[in-house]
């Protein structure tokens, strides 16, 4: 069975067969068993293994909720029955203001889409 790209069945393997369960006081804490892990939509574990690999973790990958790491295939029938991720970008001036100060400045920060969209709303 695929899971879709949408479906909190997506976890984060670690190296080892160990897998992400938590991260508490800049503490990471891990797992051997899948059901315990952590589970992301794959958006969200994707970005989850890019800002781990940021923290020193290149081994850190997306996996199915069986713990086989996502290849280009599996990621392609996954993608074949799940609706495109719905935008979570302003659409205008008034959205983008609605977005709280500190919000803004950390997805500005992170978020090289938020950060083209907020440069396009501002240079109108």
């Amino acid at each position: 069975m695929v899971a879709k790209l949408s479906d909190k069945m997506w976890l984060i393997q670690l190296g080892g067969g160990r897998f992400f369960l938590d991260l508490h006081d800049g503490q990471i804490t891990v797992t051997d068993i899948p059901s315990l892990a952590a589970h992301y939509d794959y958006y969200d574990a994707d970005r989850a293994c890019q800002a781990l690999s940021r923290r020193g973790h290149r081994s850190a990958v997306v996996t199915d909720h069986t713990g086989v790491p996502v290849t280009r295939e599996l990621l392609l029938a996954a993608q074949s029955i799940s609706p495109a991720p719905k935008s979570n970008l302003p659409r205008t001036l008034d959205e983008l203001n609605s977005i709280p100060a500190s919000e803004q400045r950390r997805r500005y920060k992170n978020e090289p889409e938020f950060q083209a969209r907020v440069d396009a709303l501002e240079s109108r």
